[in-house]
């Protein structure tokens, strides 16, 4: 039985007794009192709406019968052989009845050998009276039933007049390859463009096209449209060359070119690829020629503003070259270049520029932008209060530190869109300047005692700053007193103190401190007194 059309059948006789029939339908009573029904019945298989007959050279050989009494009593299951050439059958089977009248459930399957093709189930009903012909609908169970997708390859393509090529396909289910599956090949034009069972397509001796069309059993199918033309002998530009556009943003035009043969008329199907060689991405690498032969692409052009250049090229074919110019954008970022982040001594004017750059949206430098600059916070000043960036987009500004020790921040802006940084510079306390005594001059004592307040003494610099860790140095002029410490160090407001025992005998005595390395000196004035008991 070949599926080839849809007059095909199962015809299957059911009785009850002991010698088959066919069409009599009578009541007689067996052995035991056992009711007996005769009854002639016809399943009749129906393919599944997706499976096309004629098209599958699906060849069936064997029919399995399996009839079922509820819930599980199997009452007949048979494998039935036939030539492949008949396409109905019938079928004598001897079948007890339970009762005149009972269900069953039907199930047929249609083997290839012993590949199963298609299995389906009914449950029918069959009295005394006969049955009518219940339908038995099947679904395609045999190989590749669980395909989901087909592809033929290659696609869109060209073949030459009167050339014969053998098509490919691959089919998944879901994501997974599927090795063995059952596919029918099909044209729009049969009698223009035959194919045969394997995907051999044989070309006409003239230019034309025809669908070429793939299905599976299970309603699955793909087509992609195949042209007959000579063989291309050249491509030529035909637009997209020498635009201008803005750099990392795609040119206006795409790139287009034609795929010509000696007539000088247009070859479908011909594989283009388009490549940039400075830069520039085609947004697509591989075209295939349209059915005049055209290929076009989109072109992003690269980030570097300047000359740019692209090529389309064929197997077998010369070259074709494009060139586009690539311009700055507008302004759209400003970035450090240098100068932040610097240390130096309050008042100082930095020895690095603020520099500044300003770019477009893909980093190209952008020229003549005004910008404006301010100081945020420490006090500094600034040479400028504006300033215009360069050929390079660069833009900078001199800054002086203020006289307070500390972060100062000084913001560069632009507008359109708006943008800014912010620098950052720490000033730092200048040396030791000044060494000032705040307390504990010109006191008095008796002589051997200990002045009942330290010596106290500040170090700043030039700007009044506080310098602490200052290294103090203490002497005496004449000696003979005790100083508490030969040296001390500056706290965070700069003071530094040191106690001081008076000498034994009585009289005026002097106390030096100083700051090593420096000139800076200060000087402590105190009366020594004799004991109580000699005044």
């Amino acid at each position: 039985m070949r599926l080839a059309g849809s007059k095909w059948m199962v015809a299957l006789a059911l009785t009850g007794g002991a010698t088959a029939a066919t069409t009599a339908c009578s009541d007689t009573t067996g052995a035991g009192g056992q009711p007996v029904a005769y009854a002639a019945l016809t399943l009749r298989p129906t393919l599944p709406a997706s499976f096309t007959p004629g098209v599958f050279d699906l060849a069936v050989d064997r029919v399995r019968i399996r009839l079922t009494r509820p819930p599980s009593d199997v009452v007949i299951d048979t494998l039935v052989f036939f030539p492949v050439t008949a396409n109905e059958l019938t079928v004598h089977i001897r079948v007890p009845l339970a009762a005149r009248r009972e269900q069953f459930t039907a199930a047929l399957q249609l083997l290839s050998s012993s590949t199963l093709l298609f299995s389906g189930s009914e449950t029918i009903e069959v009295d005394e009276s006969g049955a009518t012909a219940p339908i038995i609908p099947l679904e395609y169970v045999g190989p590749g039933a669980d395909v989901t997708t087909i592809r033929i390859a290659p696609r869109d393509t060209a073949i030459k007049p009167t050339d014969r090529f053998t098509f490919t396909v691959d089919a998944l289910a879901g994501s997974n390859p599927v090795s063995n599956f059952y596919v029918n090949w099909s044209t729009d034009e049969p009698a223009l463009a035959p194919v045969d069972a394997v995907g051999t397509l044989s070309a006409p001796d003239h230019r034309s096209s025809v669908l070429l069309r793939v299905v599976a059993p299970n309603g699955v199918r793909d087509s992609t449209r195949i042209y007959f033309a000579p063989t291309v002998n050249r491509l030529e530009v035909v637009s997209g060359d020498a635009q201008v556009g803005l750099a990392g943003f795609a040119l206006p035009q795409p790139l287009v070119v034609r795929a010509l043969a000696a007539d000088d008329l247009g070859v479908p199907g011909v594989r283009v690829s388009f490549q940039g060689l400075s830069g520039g991405i085609p947004t697509e690498s591989l075209v295939i020629t349209d059915q005049d032969g055209f290929a076009r692409t989109a072109v992003l052009l690269g980030p570097v503003a300047g000359l740019q250049a692209f090529e389309a090229f064929a197997p077998g074919l010369a070259a074709l070259g494009f060139t586009a110019i690539a311009s700055v954008g507008p302004p759209a970022k400003l970035e450090y270049i240098g100068g932040n982040n610097q240390v130096d001594t309050v008042t100082k004017t930095l020895p690095t520029p603020l520099i500044a750059r300003v770019t477009d949206v893909v980093g190209n430098p952008v020229s003549g932008v005004g910008v404006t600059w301010e100081v945020l916070s420490g006090g500094g000043t600034l040479d400028k209060m504006s300033s215009v960036t360069n050929l390079s987009g660069i833009t900078f500004a001199d800054f002086t530190l203020g006289a307070v020790p500390g972060l100062n921040v000084v913001r560069v802006s632009m507008s359109g869109p708006a943008a800014s940084l912010d620098f950052q510079a720490t000033g730092i306390a200048g040396p030791p300047a000044i060494l000032s005594v705040l307390s504990g001059d010109n006191q008095a004592g008796e002589a051997g005692s200990t002045l009942p307040s330290p010596l106290w003494v500040q170090v700043t610099d030039q700007w009044a700053n506080k310098l602490p860790g200052v290294t103090i140095r203490w002497s005496e002029v004449q000696g003979g007193g005790v100083l508490g410490a030969a040296n001390t160090l500056t706290d965070a407001l700069g003071r530094a103190f040191v106690s001081y025992q008076l000498p034994m005998i009585a009289g005026s005595y002097n106390v030096v401190a100083d700051i090593p390395g420096t000139v800076l000196t200060a000087v402590f004035s105190m009366q020594a007194q004799p004991p109580a008991t000699q005044r």
